[in-house]
């Protein structure tokens, strides 16, 4: 068996060229994966998009003949999601950022209709972050609570009246130290996390109130039932609950109240725009969404903290092809550019940012693969001359059926424990590297046009070096 697992490694590891064939007509449920990466995110995924529709592949009501009916998006790209779904095409889009005046991009008091793209400026992509009335009753209690303030006193007092006899003894600010740890134990008013948490008390410089304001007035369909009934498109927005480590999926699907803070919650209690408002919600950038779920309110922030591209959705919903588009790829050294460390702390933050989200999406993609290659394996000649050896003692008709019957054995068992759908198949888009140095939140029509153009010749060159559409 240990020479089974060596061969199966190699396998595994081996290297060939061959472009993955994938049957669109055999496809009974395409669906679409986006990323976040603010505007730059959003730009990117109609590239993708426009690219795919050459190819015969678009969104149920655009008119190709392989249609996706599902859109899954987190951060910008339930941005994205939520334009396209609405009919908002790249046409449509650039045409309403060409027809606004250079000042309009900044302020933009344009009255604003329902289906067209009017009105939208940096004001209401990055607006002050002033405190709703929930935020100033919250900090008004705070100041009020003198306790708090009286205990910090007290405990000062108390500590200083050990610290102070020592240090005029000793003359050592450590043995003051030594001396409050042995008469309180652990103090937790000298670490300078302690410290930022109480000067630094603000949750963000922006907020994305007027993000769902804006949807709300340019939206259609604003409710995921309706899309769905309307449209026939199943979309699903991401985001993360603040104060419980798990993922929220709003969407037309609803899932049962748990205690539970690990497992997945599924809301069709919000409309559209209050959901990609929550999706978008970056920590330090936007301040956490305040949303009401079921009566209860809570905190929402970005969909891509807590899981990276959220294949799981269409995968449980029965996709059988999840075409997969993300803008998170790491900055790799380029002799035209140098190291980050030329660039500045901005560059190195968003690279380190980078390299954790990409690895997270790697480590998903290689384990798919894995599964997938185990399993192919088990029909390899290899492994069936593996078989040959152990069965050799056996009669050659007996010997036959047993080497068909072992390996349908392993194939269903690998099936079973894995949970590999062997009808799955995806499309996978990440952008090149050099798309690490455009702006993230820039909306002027000449840049929407080369982040568009990025990911439609992205997305050319992938298909083309990678994949094998059958039509």
């Amino acid at each position: 068996m240990n020479a089974i697992a060596a061969q199966i490694n190699q396998y595994i590891n081996r290297t060939d060229g061959d472009r993955e064939t994938i049957d669109l007509r055999s496809k009974k449920r395409i669906a679409f994966v986006g990323s976040g990466g603010a505007a730059k995110a959003l730009w990117y995924h109609l590239g993708v998009i426009k690219a795919l529709e050459e190819e015969g592949i678009g969104l149920r009501g655009y008119g190709r003949p392989h249609e996706i009916v599902e859109v899954v998006g987190s951060s910008a790209g339930s941005l994205f999601g939520a334009f396209a779904c609405n009919n908002f095409s790249y046409d449509t889009i650039a045409r309403f950022l060409d027809e606004k005046e250079f000042i309009q991009h900044f302020v933009n008091f344009a009255p604003r209709e329902k289906g067209k793209m009017t009105g939208l400026s940096y004001y209401d992509v990055l607006p002050p972050n002033i405190p709703d009335f929930h935020e100033l009753a919250a900090k008004v209690k705070d100041a009020a609570d003198i306790g708090r303030f009286a205990d910090l006193l007290n405990d000062i007092g108390e500590y200083a009246r050990s610290f102070i006899p020592e240090f005029l003894r000793t003359g050592d600010i450590e043995a003051g130290y030594e001396r409050i740890l042995s008469d309180y134990g652990d103090v937790n008013y000298f670490g300078l996390e302690n410290f930022l948490r109480e000067i630094i008390r603000f949750p963000a410089l922006s907020n994305t109130d007027r993000i769902q304001k804006y949807l709300e007035d340019i939206l259609e369909i604003n409710d995921f039932h309706q899309l769905k009934r309307e449209r026939g498109i199943d979309f699903y927005v991401i985001a993360t609950e603040l104060d419980r480590p798990r993922k929220a999926i709003f969407g037309p699907k609803r899932s049962p109240f748990t205690t539970d803070p690990w497992e997945d919650r599924w809301i069709d209690s919000v409309p559209i725009s209050a959901a990609c408002a929550a999706s978008c919600s970056l920590p330090g950038i936007y301040r956490p969404k305040l949303l009401t779920v079921e009566g209860e309110k809570l905190f929402f922030i970005d969909g891509e903290v807590k899981k990276t591209l959220s294949t799981g959705v269409p995968r449980e919903n029965g996709a059988d092809l999840i075409i997969i588009s993300h803008t998170l790829e790491p900055y790799q050294y380029d002799e035209r550019w140098g190291s980050l460390t030329r660039s500045g702390f901005f560059s190195i933050f968003l690279q380190s940012v980078y390299i954790m989200v990409a690895q997270k999406i790697r480590s998903s993609w290689q384990a798919h693969t894995i599964r997938r290659q185990v399993f192919d394996y088990f029909s390899s000649p290899d492994f069936q001359k593996e078989l040959d050896v152990i069965l050799k003692d056996m009669r050659t008709g007996d010997r036959r059926k047993a080497k068909k019957a072992l390996t349908g054995f392993l194939k269903d068992k690998v099936c079973e424990i894995l949970q590999i759908d062997l009808d799955l198949q995806y499309l996978y888009f990440p952008s090149s590297s050099e798309i690490f140095w455009m702006d993230h939140f820039n909306i002027f029509p000449h840049y929407m046009r080369k982040l568009v153009n990025s990911g439609y010749n992205r997305a050319k060159l992938i298909l083309k070096d990678n994949y094998e559409l059958i039509s």
